[in-house]
């Protein structure tokens, strides 16, 4: 479900969905009497601005390596349709989240990564479980990379792309909170230094 936004003096509003609502209703603690009936959180115009240079940027570095890789590509929608979806999943982590550059600006941020964590799930899993990833997710993607199996030509398998994708939706939705202001660029990362890419 798509929340719906609003813009009040240069600010967005970005409603929660109403099932995270009746969620965090029934699995919080509110104050007696009460019901939390709506919520939301707010964007700044320059927090946007961010975001979107962000988007352009990275869109762009993907694009030009894309062109590298193929340069035919753009003469025909054959073209595109001949390039190989593991080659695309491989640059959408690499070229999108693989980089750990934010995709929101804000006051007292400071990120640190120096885990090795290649070629150990168990690592992988604990340093996933640190940052706040949920226990049901995490074992979602030790079988997405049992499915998919060891990686060929640097390029990471379908149904792991597919976790990254639908995790990264649940962390912009609300539905996964991270801990110590983490991104997911950081879990598109750990995976990558899992797999000896990064």
């Amino acid at each position: 479900m798509v929340s719906q936004a609003s813009n009040s003096k240069g600010t967005l509003q970005i409603n929660w969905p109403t099932n995270l609502v009746a969620h965090t209703q029934n699995n919080t603690t509110m104050y007696p009497g009460y019901n939390l009936v709506a919520a939301w959180k707010l964007l700044s115009s320059n927090q946007l601005e961010a975001i979107l240079d962000n988007v352009r940027n990275k869109l762009l570095d993907f694009v030009l390596e894309l062109g590298e890789q193929f340069p035919n590509f753009v003469s025909s929608e054959e073209k595109l349709s001949d390039i190989p979806i593991e080659n695309v999943n491989t640059l959408v982590i690499n070229k999108i989240y693989g980089d750990q550059t934010q995709l929101a600006s804000g006051t007292n941020i400071n990120q640190t990564m120096t885990v090795n964590v290649f070629n150990n799930i168990s690592k992988l899993q604990k340093e996933l479980k640190n940052i706040g990833v949920p226990e049901k997710d995490i074992n979602d993607l030790k079988k997405a990379i049992d499915k998919d199996g060891p990686i060929e030509n640097k390029n990471i398998g379908t149904k792991v792309s597919d976790w990254v994708g639908k995790t990264t939706s649940k962390i912009f939705s609300g539905t996964i909170k991270l801990a110590n202001n983490a991104t997911a660029s950081i879990i598109a990362n750990l995976i990558l230094k899992y797999y000896g890419l990064e």
